[in-house]
């Protein structure tokens, strides 16, 4: 009966100690290795850039246009009608999916610097999706966009080659 009477103590006492412990403002759910599991997935799949976490083809190859376009200075508004139309015309995009794919793309791009580092990245996830002959219309349409407003800056060159570069020797 004493050996009862000890556990039952035993059980209030930790009860209440762990009741102390919520109410001055420790998280029990920090000593449960599940919920920290949950978590850690949580935050490092939350942690890393949008631009490196696109889900198909289309918005990779958007990305990487809007990208070389960038590479230039800022998009003329005739250079912007030329990537939409290029969109609708490679891609099978309609008008409104167009404008939004470069919306989309432009706005994935404000934060970076270095662009040429980021198309490994962009790529990386995407590259099983890739046909080969999506491959080959991603580079044609790149050199096409750059060539669009005059001659090809070096960095242009170099964004390219690293695509091709990315996409391995399947192109």
């Amino acid at each position: 009966m004493h050996i009862l009477i000890g556990l039952i103590t035993s059980i209030a006492a930790l009860v209440w100690a762990f009741n102390r412990l919520q109410q001055s403002g420790v998280d029990l759910n920090a000593f449960n290795p599940f919920h920290w599991s949950r978590r850690y997935k949580w935050a490092k799949l939350y942690s890393i850039k949008p631009l490196h976490r696109l889900e198909n083809p289309i918005e990779g190859a958007t990305v990487l246009v809007v990208g070389v376009a960038k590479l230039q200075g800022e998009i003329t508004k005739e250079l912007k009608d030329t990537i939409i139309q290029t969109f609708v015309d490679t891609f099978y995009l309609s008008e409104k999916q167009a404008l939004e794919a470069f919306t989309t793309a432009a706005f994935l791009w404000k934060d970076s610097t270095n662009y040429i580092a980021e198309v490994k990245h962009i790529l990386a996830p995407l590259q099983s999706d890739f046909t080969v002959a999506q491959k080959k219309s991603v580079i044609d349409t790149l050199n096409f966009i750059v060539n669009a407003d005059g001659l090809p800056t070096d960095e242009q060159n170099r964004f390219i080659r690293c695509a091709e570069q990315a996409f391995g020797k399947d192109i």
